[in-house]
């Protein structure tokens, strides 16, 4: 999951890059929820 995670955010910066030649800013941002495994979402993801 990681491996799709990291490739998919390095292809859209990649591309984003070849269409701001000119200049800009990307900005990646990320959550640090996935660093912890929650019992309480586990279930509730599983009853849906």
């Amino acid at each position: 999951m990681f491996a799709v995670n990291a490739r998919g955010t390095l292809a859209g910066t990649r591309e984003a890059a070849r269409i701001m030649r000119d200049g800009g800013v990307i900005v990646n941002v990320c959550s640090t929820a996935g660093f912890e495994a929650r019992l309480d979402t586990q279930i509730r993801n599983r009853r849906q």
